[in-house]
């Protein structure tokens, strides 16, 4: 924990509770809407809560992409548009195993870091995951009024330190441009895509930076 000149504690990242997802974690998954995930194996940390799936696979991971076709209502199957989120959850924990045995790593954990007051008061943090030497931002949060004053770029720095200690050499984030392109171009990110919104003049972009 470092504080600064104004009394603020920025909790750095070994400061917030850990997961490492092996693949047995993954399977426990399932039960997480019911008892809560344990995110750290550190006995002392208290912390438990939902573990968003977004952690556990990306959206674009279609590892079926490669298997046997079948029609959409063969076999009495039937395929329908739908959000459920132990299924979701299910399969999460599926592709994850996919990945484990296409790349024989198991390195995926999540990370982050948050901004308290000298009350532990929470204000605002960065969170994501670290996997297969890179190092993914999925939220990143601060209120307006903190925005400005160096808390950005501290925290932005606690999470790439942590991510550098895991051994990443890039990292990654997709913002909008009415977002904080500006925010991480200003930290070394360059764009090397952009898909446009149908919002004229807005984009979703995408950086990357080397750690290393």
């Amino acid at each position: 924990m470092r504080p600064d000149k104004a009394g603020w504690a920025l909790f750095n990242t070994k400061a917030i509770c850990w997961a490492r997802l092996h693949a047995s974690d993954a399977i426990a998954m399932r039960n997480v809407g019911k008892t809560g995930y344990n995110r750290s194996g550190d006995q002392s940390c208290e912390r438990t809560g939902r573990l968003d799936v977004n952690l556990m696979v990306e959206s674009q991971d279609h590892s079926d992409a490669g298997a046997e076709r079948m029609p959409a209502r063969s076999e009495g199957f039937t395929i329908a548009l739908a959000h459920n989120g132990d299924a979701r959850t299910q399969a999460a924990a599926a592709l994850y195993r996919h990945n484990i045995e296409q790349t024989g790593i198991d390195d995926r954990a999540v990370i982050g870091a948050e901004l308290t007051d000298p009350s532990e008061k929470f204000w605002g943090g960065i969170w994501g995951r670290t996997e297969l030497g890179l190092l993914f931002l999925d939220m990143f949060f601060l209120p307006e009024k903190l925005r400005g004053r160096s808390y950005g770029s501290q925290l932005l720095m606690a999470i790439e330190e942590e991510a550098i200690r895991r051994g990443c050499k890039r990292a990654v984030v997709e913002t909008s441009s009415f977002q904080a392109p500006q925010f991480y171009r200003h930290h070394g990110f360059e764009e090397f895509g952009k898909v446009e919104f149908v919002i004229p003049g807005h984009a979703r972009i995408f950086l990357r930076k080397n750690l290393q």
